[in-house]
C-alpha cells in the first residue's frame, strides 16, 4: 500500500521514481482506513529530512497518512515560509486528535542544554500529549535525548567526537 502525501509536496516527485505513493485524492477513494503519522520535523532542512523519513516510510505494504508538525515557538530560516504554510501544522490544530504513531527527529543542537532550547517548553507539551495519543513514537536522534531526559531524567553525555552516525 502507498504513502499518502500530497501531490505538491516536492518529496511526491523525488518519490515517484522509486517508491509507492498516492496524492491525497486517490487514496480518499479507497475503502481503507490507512495509518496516522505524526512527523515533529525539528531539522533545519526540513524538506531534505522529510524525504528522507518519507523514503522509508513508503516502503511499508500499509497505507499511511501523514501529518508534518513544526513548532509554533521556533521557527527556523532554512526552509521556506511558503513551505510551512502549506504542508506544516502546529500544535494546537492536533491536539485533539490520536495517532497510530509518531516520530520525532533529531536537531543539530546537543550542546545546548534542553532548557536553552527555544522551543523546549513546547516541546515537552507535545511529547507528554504522544504519550497519551499516539500508540507508539519513534525519537530520533537528538529527539531521543530529548525524550529521555523528558521522562527519565537521563542527562546526555558529551563526547569529543562521534562513536556512530
Amino acid at each position: 500500500m502507498p504513502l499518502i502525501i500530497p501531490e505538491d509536496i516536492p518529496a511526491f516527485k523525488a518519490l515517484k521514481e522509486h517508491a509507492f505513493i498516492m496524492g491525497q485524492k486517490r487514496a480518499k477513494s479507497q475503502d481503507i482506513r490507512p495509518l496516522e503519522v505524526l512527523i515533529i520535523n525539528l531539522m533545519p532542512v526540513k524538506i531534505e529530512t522529510e524525504n528522507q523519513i518519507l523514503a522509508l516510510l513508503a516502503n511499508s505494504p500499509l497505507q499511511v497518512n501523514i501529518t508534518l508538525l513544526s513548532t509554533a515557538t521556533y521557527i527556523g530560516k532554512n526552509t521556506p515560509k511558503s513551505h510551512l504554510d502549506k504542508f506544516y501544522v502546529n500544535f494546537d490544530s492536533i491536539k485533539h486528535k490520536n495517532f497510530d504513531g509518531a516520530i520525532v527527529t533529531g536537531a543539530p543542537i546537543e550542546h545546548l542544554e534542553f532548557e536553552q532550547v527555544k522551543y523546549w517548553r513546547e516541546l515537552i507539551t507535545i511529547m507528554d500529549y504522544l504519550k497519551h495519543n499516539c500508540t507508539s513514537t519513534l525519537y530520533l536522534c537528538w529527539g531521543a535525548m530529548a525524550g529521555l531526559y523528558h521522562f527519565h531524567k537521563i542527562q546526555k553525555i558529551s563526547l569529543k567526537e562521534n562513536i556512530f552516525g
